[in-house]
């Protein structure tokens, strides 16, 4: 197979004999690099994603006619199964589990084991050996036999794959069983269009682990940190003492990001400030925080909403009361950056309030580790450190967002202590939890 991959992609399989492309499971897998890549030509052929990324692929094995012979076939796979579970413990001879399952499958098999190569190996030739032990002409149907054995799914009529159709996917059109919907209804049940959230494959966040390496190559391209220089600048204001005291300036790089703010600007209004739009250009950004593009949204994305085009030198000129933004990031954007004059250092030094509010409508039900590790790009940014004021959609929300700030002070001061000279856990808390509040 990987003699017809293109340039540079990989087979990654259990039989590789380099360490970094040991696939230890009964699929295989096919990714377009075994190694993180930051040069220029990679991040631009494969959308600024550095990371090995790929598909992966299930064989499908041929079920024989005779039900003896499926009885007696399924229950060799579950044995070899067990022990393909079992991974690196088959290797220890003090593991009594490994040691049975290992006398059960020469009992079974007539296989006898050796000290040339490892065990675990071993088992995983022994497994595949004997998923592919019948051919097309003694089975109609076809089965993989790791998911069959755990979900008693993934069994198909062998003729749904005889011949294929082409659907559009994306840009592409990709080759599919011409009786794709039965396959379909095999795996998934009658409803298979209807989307069900019942479990996850991987855990998440699925690239922490290669972030950290990212971390140790190039910085933490990712976070904004607790420093020396943050921390003084945290209780600081520079802002122009002579503002426009009725007037705010709401800063949208998208406008659908509007009605996050909405309420908050019709309470403003009720009190007797002008609020204008405008729309902020931004920076198509790639994986290193470099800008790819610009963009800047016109009146076919306003919806009706009026709005004007301010640079940093009129916004400047107008001395608002306040600018709202919705933008935290400053130059941390995932996939999207602000031009360096609109970062929030610049905009607190040109109006007396810089009020950030959230945008993103998060789902307070979700499991709480998870949901606090998805959280943290999204509190430790710029918009949190430098606005005066940030709005959040809820007291929950609020507290997490106090928990994740008090946890990554600790982290940070781990590794720069000075800082601990300069503020306190407590003394930040205080801080931060009249920062942050939640529209009602």
């Amino acid at each position: 197979i990987e003699r017809e991959l293109p340039q540079g992609y990989r087979l990654l399989t259990y039989k590789n004999r380099k360490k970094s492309m040991k696939f230890w499971d009964v699929f295989i897998r096919v990714v377009n690099t075994d190694i993180i890549r930051f040069d220029e030509e990679f991040l631009k052929e494969f959308h600024q994603f550095p990371y090995p990324a790929g598909v992966d692929i299930f064989p499908l094995e041929y079920v024989p006619r005779d039900p003896e012979q499926e009885k007696e076939w399924l229950a060799l796979s579950t044995i070899t199964r067990a022990a393909v579970l079992r991974g690196e413990k088959m290797d220890d001879p003090n593991d009594e589990e490994s040691v049975r399952l290992l006398q059960v499958l020469e009992n079974a098999t007539g296989h006898h084991f050796h000290n040339q190569s490892s065990l675990q190996e071993q088992i995983y030739y022994l497994n595949e050996a004997i998923n592919s032990i019948y051919h097309s002409d003694e089975a109609d149907e076809l089965i993989s036999p790791p998911l069959f054995i755990q979900k008693g799914n993934y069994r198909f009529k062998k003729s749904w794959f005889e011949k294929v159709k082409l659907l559009p996917f994306e840009h592409l059109m990709i080759p599919v069983p011409y009786e794709y919907e039965e396959v379909l209804k095999a795996e998934f049940g009658e409803q298979y269009m209807v989307p069900l959230r019942l479990a996850e494959y991987h855990e998440y966040p699925y690239f922490e682990d290669l972030e950290e390496l990212v971390v140790e190559q190039k910085g933490d391209i990712f976070n904004l940190h607790f420093d020396e220089n943050l921390i003084k600048e945290l209780p600081c204001r520079e802002s122009n003492q002579e503002q426009t005291k009725d007037l705010i300036i709401v800063l949208l790089t998208h406008f659908d990001q509007w009605k996050s703010v909405e309420t908050y600007c019709e309470k403003k209004k009720k009190e007797g400030f002008e609020v204008r739009i405008s729309a902020t250009p931004y920076l198509i950004s790639g994986f290193l925080r470099n800008a790819l593009d610009v963009k800047i949204e016109g009146e076919e994305s306003a919806g009706g909403l009026s709005f004007e085009v301010y640079n940093y030198e009129q916004l400047k000129e107008l001395n608002p009361a306040e600018i709202v933004i919705t933008n935290p990031f400053d130059q941390y954007g995932e996939t999207e950056i602000v031009d360096p004059s609109f970062f929030t250092t610049e905009l607190k030094k040109i109006t007396s309030k810089l009020i950030y509010i959230s945008p993103y409508d998060l789902d307070e039900e979700a499991d709480d580790n998870l949901f606090k590790k998805s959280l943290v790009h999204l509190v430790m940014s710029p918009g949190v450190m430098n606005a005066d004021e940030v709005y959040v959609q809820s007291q929950s929300i609020k507290d997490k967002y106090l928990e994740i700030l008090n946890l990554a002070f600790e982290r940070d001061a781990e590794k720069e202590p000075n800082i601990r000279k300069l503020t306190s856990e407590d003394e930040l808390n205080k801080l931060f939890s009249n920062k942050i509040k939640y529209l009602k």
